[in-house]
C-alpha cells in the first residue's frame, strides 16, 4: 500500500510537470514586440506565424504583419515550473514519513506538510519570477 501510494504521487508530480511544460511549448505567454518605427508593446498569449504576429493587448487580440516588426522577445514564464518543482519535491520528500506504517498520521502533521509544501511552492514561484529573462524569439532580417 505504501509503495503504491508513493509511486502514484511520484507519477502524478511528473505528469503535472510534463503537462505544464507542454502547455507553453508552442506559444509565448508573454511577448514584447518592438516595431521598426520604435513603438514597443507587451502582450499575452503571443504567437508568430509565417507572416504575422498575434498577441493580446489590453484584452483585445491584435495581429501585426512581420514586415512591421523589428524584433520580438518572450519570457519563458518559469514561475509555475519552479513552484511545481519546489512544492512537488517537498511533498514527495514528506511522503515516506507520512506513509510509514509505524507512525500515526494526525491532523497536525498533515497541516505541517500542507503549509510547508505551500510555502516551498511560493518560494519556487518567486525564484521563477526573478530568474525569468526576456529572450529574442524573432529578429527581422535587415
Amino acid at each position: 500500500m505504501r509503495t503504491s501510494l508513493l509511486r502514484l504521487s511520484l507519477f502524478l508530480t511528473i505528469w503535472l510537470f510534463c503537462i505544464n511544460h507542454l502547455v507553453f511549448a508552442q506559444q509565448y505567454p508573454t511577448l514584447k514586440v518592438t516595431f521598426r518605427n520604435g513603438l514597443e508593446i507587451t502582450g499575452k498569449n503571443g504567437s508568430i506565424a509565417k507572416d504575422s504576429l498575434t498577441l493580446a493587448v489590453d484584452g483585445q487580440t491584435k495581429t501585426y504583419p512581420l514586415a512591421d516588426v523589428q524584433y520580438a522577445m518572450a519570457k519563458r514564464n518559469w514561475a509555475n515550473r519552479w513552484a511545481l518543482g519546489c512544492g512537488g519535491c517537498l511533498a514527495i520528500g514528506w511522503m515516506p514519513g507520512l506513509l510509514d506504517n509505524q507512525k500515526q498520521i494526525d491532523a497536525e502533521l498533515v497541516t505541517i506538510v500542507i503549509f510547508s509544501t505551500a510555502l516551498s511552492s511560493m518560494i519556487g514561484f518567486g525564484i521563477g519570477e526573478l530568474s525569468d529573462q526576456w529572450r529574442i524569439v524573432y529578429l527581422a532580417p535587415n
